[in-house]
């Protein structure tokens, strides 16, 4: 990260900011070409290297460019904006990530069964919306911990969904 932070300064934080966008796409391209056990070992070392070469830069850089560029008064708004779009494309790959069929993504069958140990389905073996809204409002601390643990886990959920 220092390392390109320095080349930034000196090459132009557009140049460098796309080094580390282009690396990232190399995985990728190595897991799309062929999903054999070889080709993982060979994608899972590439994303190693690449990761701790540019992992985090990405942000850092983008952040830095619009710094260079947007007038000291329309800062904040612009690394609103910034994070703002950064926070929608993991919850957008989240939810494509949701919509794929386990087929499509690990191209085989299912293995997880929909029904609970009992044969029911799965939803009607889970407590009532009803029970869960009233344990939630049991307690203002309860409902609290709540809201923390779920924006905590979209963000968590969205950001691994994206990247898978």
């Amino acid at each position: 990260m220092p390392l390109l932070g320095s080349l930034s300064d000196k090459y132009g934080r557009k140049a460098i900011l796309t080094l580390p966008m282009t690396l990232m796409i190399i995985p990728l391209g190595i897991l799309a070409y062929s999903r054999t056990k070889t080709f993982f070992y060979v994608y899972y070392v590439f994303k190693i290297i690449i990761n701790m070469i540019c992992d985090g830069c990405i942000p850092c850089l983008a952040l830095a460019y619009v710094a260079d560029n947007v007038p000291e008064s329309g800062r904040s708004t612009a690394f609103g904006i910034l994070s703002g779009i950064g926070s929608s494309a993991f919850v957008c790959g989240t939810l494509a990530a949701r919509f794929l069929s386990t087929a499509q993504t690990f191209q085989g069958k299912p293995t997880i069964s929909c029904k609970s140990k009992s044969n029911m389905p799965l939803l009607k073996a889970l407590r009532s919306l009803q029970d869960l809204t009233s344990f939630l409002n049991s307690s203002k601390i309860i409902t609290q911990a709540a809201i923390v643990a779920f924006f905590s886990n979209l963000a968590d959920v969205g950001f691994h969904g994206s990247m898978m």
